[in-house]
């Protein structure tokens, strides 16, 4: 008889939760700065404004910027652009290649994307890929990422813990810097082809791998079926999850489960109005 999964996975979970609850603390004074990468076009706005407008919702000490690599072929409007600067955070949106992440030359792009969110940046910096489909419910993975240490975090429990699943991973900015010395842009395409890779979280956990970085394969981002069977964001799942990756090909429902167990019902007149623009 084959195990269920989350019995399999026990191990791996409770390691995870062990491991947060060992994290070095922080001093007071000390803030990270996270410069979370999105790599989208037009059609996808709604739910870039969901993912952006719950982060605002978090008490999160640490600074967030926002930087959206925008297909340059189906740019966001200046009505949209504006509507993400109302959130409460610093916005770039930067027109861009394609960087979807399928096939050698999108993972190439979406590589100089990290790479140019990692130049200048200050000490404690984190570049981060965050899918457009994933909404942030806690603040605690901000504060466990910093505490950490480690050169990449990412979640591995849906993929077996193969690998850094690509809804939301972490790195370290001077962590991109040397994964690109130990493996230039360039030779992605010989370097990926050889591993047979032509997906972007597989080939950012491999190239990480043989810069011989820290990785922290956690367990932090819930899914749509995990969602289903807890019945709702309780207190529990709150806890045990920071983020929900609605990755489905029909996203609409991440908007609708955002409205009924995040968003008051004070606020959801102008957050479905924002969503129209």
């Amino acid at each position: 008889m084959r195990l269920p999964i989350r019995v399999t996975q026990f191990p791996q979970f409770a390691g995870s939760v062990l491991r947060r609850a060992m994290l070095p603390s922080r001093e007071a004074a000390t803030r990270s700065t996270f410069r979370l990468c999105y790599f989208m076009c037009r059609s996808y706005f709604p739910y870039l404004y969901c993912s952006i407008h719950s982060l605002s919702r978090l008490a999160v000490e640490d600074q967030i910027e926002i930087y959206v690599f925008c297909d340059r072929n189906e740019m966001l409007t200046d009505e949209q652009i504006r509507r993400l600067g109302t959130l409460g955070f610093p916005v770039k949106v930067i027109p861009w290649e394609k960087s979807q992440g399928w096939g050698h030359a999108q993972i190439q792009n979406i590589w100089n994307a990290y790479s140019h969110a990692a130049k200048d940046a200050p000490p404690n910096t984190y570049v981060a890929r965050v899918d457009a489909d994933v909404f942030f419910f806690s603040g605690w993975i901000f504060d466990a990422v910093a505490r950490s240490g480690d050169d990449m975090v990412g979640d591995g429990h849906y993929v077996n813990f193969e690998y850094c699943q690509g809804g939301l991973y972490f790195l370290k900015a001077d962590a991109v810097g040397r994964i690109l010395q130990t493996t230039p842009i360039e030779t992605f395409p010989n370097v990926l082809s050889a591993a047979n890779i032509n997906v972007e979280d597989i080939a950012a956990h491999h190239i990480a791998q043989r810069a011989g970085l820290r990785i922290w394969l956690a367990f932090f981002m819930m899914f749509p079926d995990e969602y289903d069977n807890a019945g709702g964001l309780t207190p529990y799942q709150r806890r045990k999850f920071a983020c929900l990756h609605y990755a489905k090909r029909n996203k609409a429902p991440m908007l609708d489960i955002y409205l009924d167990q995040v968003v008051p019902e004070s606020e959801r007149k102008g957050f479905e109005t924002a969503l129209a623009a």
